[in-house]
């Protein structure tokens, strides 16, 4: 796998990919990591030369991301509608979202679900979403005391045409409640979908904050994430200051600047953010091992990251909420 980290990361950069010594690893590790769209434009563009038969593979995966990423918008499409009629507000998170805005066509990147995080004015309302996408939901009744409550924040639902919904309560989904929610919402874009329309999604600042902070959480598993921060970091509308005031809010500094220089470490890329100034270094010297979340099964990772919050807050002399 060593061999393959340098091409792997020419792939999330997008700079050519030039000679390939196995293209059959290559190949797999492109779909391990989430990256054969970005592989099919490099062989598209002509960056790349490969076989007739590996050419046929990565043309194939291409399209079936690219079907499911059109299926997907269409799942939002539908479900965009029902929440208008309502008149009930939310935001795209992630996924095809990034896509759209940092990515040059349907297919680039694969996204495995629809993340929807329902305004925090109409949040008193989650369970009626509950109901209206996924009728006969096992939480349909008692989800809304449990989001009101603050012990749940997102549900998972399935649409009628077997894409999975994260319907979120909360746009990190840590278990705190996020403190730069209201920031968030404020500072909201729009994005053109593919099958025509707009939808609103986070800001250029705020979705790197999500995906660095989302990335960490994943223990920096997969490149996709890479190649999304690495893109999402040359827009002209990115904010640092704000950025970084948004990281320290959630007391997550040190996670986010320490996911930022693994990313332009491993990318080898300037990400105009001077690591120096920040809390990573006294961080890695008193938590060597804590400026990344758990890296275990999910439900344990969950736990990891609500600690990790807890104790960064503590150390801004903060209150917990």
């Amino acid at each position: 796998m060593a061999r393959l980290i340098e091409p792997l990361a020419l792939l999330a950069s997008g700079q050519p990919l030039g000679r390939v010594e196995s293209e059959e690893l290559l190949v797999a590790a492109a779909i391990r990591h989430g990256m054969q769209g970005l592989l099919w434009r490099q062989v598209d563009e002509g960056n790349v030369s490969l076989s007739r038969n590996t050419v046929r593979q990565v043309a194939a995966e291409f399209m079936r991301v690219r079907h499911r990423n059109l299926t997907i918008w269409e799942t939002l499409g539908r479900v965009s509608s029902m929440l208008t009629r309502r008149k009930i507000r939310f935001l795209v998170l992630k996924g095809i979202a990034n896509e759209a805005r940092w990515y040059e066509q349907v297919g680039d990147r694969p996204t495995s679900d629809l993340d929807i995080w329902v305004s925090p004015e109409d949040k008193w309302r989650f369970g009626e979403i509950v109901r209206g996408v996924s009728p006969g939901h096992p939480l349909g009744h008692s989800v809304q005391g449990l989001v009101d409550a603050g012990h749940l924040q997102s549900v998972d639902l399935v649409s009628e045409s077997g894409i999975l919904i994260d319907l979120h309560a909360d746009p990190f989904n840590f278990g705190l409640r996020a403190r730069t929610a209201p920031t968030m919402w404020a500072t909201q874009e729009e994005v053109t979908s593919p099958l025509g329309g707009t939808v609103p999604v986070l800001s250029a600042t705020s979705s790197l904050v999500h995906s660095l902070v989302h990335l960490n959480q994943d223990g920096l598993g997969s490149l996709v994430g890479f190649a999304d921060v690495c893109r999402i970091i040359k827009d002209e509308r990115i904010d640092p200051d704000a950025a970084i005031s948004m990281l320290q809010e959630e007391g997550l500094l040190a996670h986010g600047m320490n996911t930022l220089n693994a990313v332009a470490d491993v990318l080898n890329i300037r990400t105009g953010f001077d690591p120096s100034s920040y809390e990573t270094r006294w961080w890695r010297a008193v938590w060597p091992r804590r400026s990344f979340f758990h890296r275990g099964k999910k439900s344990r990772r969950r736990v990891s990251a609500y600690a990790m919050r807890i104790r960064s807050r503590r150390r801004q002399g903060e209150a917990l909420l």
